[in-house]
């Protein structure tokens, strides 16, 4: 079961200063940590959850938990794994296998 979602755009990077260095953090921002809560909660255990154009695919294991089931071998593909990891633990969600 493949359950799709509107288009949304990926928020910017923000940058954090630490120890004097400047570094790229990515953070979900309030709005999307909301819908991440509301579409992950929408998911049934046992779907697919295949962003588009994004190069992965999750499995929802459980109420609280998805599977990285498919990742492209490229490094926007990985960027964006990192990336929804961020915002599904954000949401209360664990990555299986991170």
């Amino acid at each position: 079961m493949v359950c799709r979602r509107e288009r949304t755009a990926i928020p910017i990077l923000k940058f954090r200063e630490r120890v004097g260095v400047r570094t790229m953090e990515w953070e979900p921002s309030e709005a999307l940590v909301a819908w991440g809560n509301e579409h992950f909660g929408k998911l049934p255990v046992g779907s697919v959850w295949a962003p588009d154009d994004s190069g992965v695919q999750y499995q929802k294991l459980s109420h609280t938990s998805f599977l990285l089931t498919f990742l492209l071998n490229v490094p926007l593909a990985k960027e964006y794994h990192k990336k929804f990891t961020i915002l599904m633990k954000a949401c209360g969600y664990s990555m299986v296998g991170d």
